[in-house]
């Protein structure tokens, strides 16, 4: 990703921040009854500098100020809320509780998040979809309906950018990944893979 999209990004981010901080949002959110949460939904691609999008929460009695950095979906929100009420998840739930992490507490296990950008008004035939996996060190993506989409895959760590596709010379984790998200796309999110 460019300087100038990641810093647009940031600065909207950040300007979400001072809003809430400057407006009656932050009355309402810090009163002891208030809950207040802001989500920024991803793009037409799942580029990291799209899908990883900025999540608030605010409500002091229960959450205090902290920035988590590990990798949390969307399916992981529900069961933090349960958690930090001290309400049991139902079973059937496969979202993670970070709330222990969110007070102070260790690392929760790391695993992959299925992605998935279908049915957009980018992408709306199945030809166009990608699918594919990111965990904290790689991120796979691939067309399930288009081989003539090349796959991609990318070592997050030595490139954050997502600039140096190395599904080429990593073919047999690239199947890999393709084989538990395609378990994903098929069955929907059963119980998650470790890699």
């Amino acid at each position: 990703m460019n300087v100038r999209i990641r810093g647009l990004l940031e600065k909207n981010a950040k300007s979400i921040i001072s809003h809430v901080k400057k407006s009656h949002l932050q009355k309402k959110s810090f009163s002891s009854s208030g809950f207040f949460q802001v989500s920024v939904p991803h793009g037409e691609h799942i580029y990291d500098y799209l899908i990883r999008t900025p999540l608030i929460i605010s409500y002091p009695p229960l959450f205090p100020a902290k920035t988590i950095i590990d990798q949390f979906e969307q399916i992981d929100i529900l069961p933090t809320i349960l958690g930090a009420l001290e309400i049991d998840s139902p079973e059937d739930i496969d979202g993670r509780n970070f709330y222990n992490l969110i007070k102070g507490g260790t690392q929760i296990p790391s695993r992959p998040a299925y992605l998935e950008c279908t049915y957009t008004q980018h992408r709306p035939e199945k030809n166009q979809w990608l699918i594919g996996l990111r965990t904290n060190r790689e991120k796979f993506i691939f067309a399930p309906f288009n081989n003539e989409i090349a796959p991609e895959l990318y070592n997050l760590e030595q490139d954050p950018e997502e600039e140096e596709n190395i599904a080429d010379r990593s073919r047999k984790k690239a199947e890999r990944y393709r084989e538990i998200a395609l378990k994903y796309f098929s069955r929907g999110n059963e119980e998650k893979t470790e890699l």
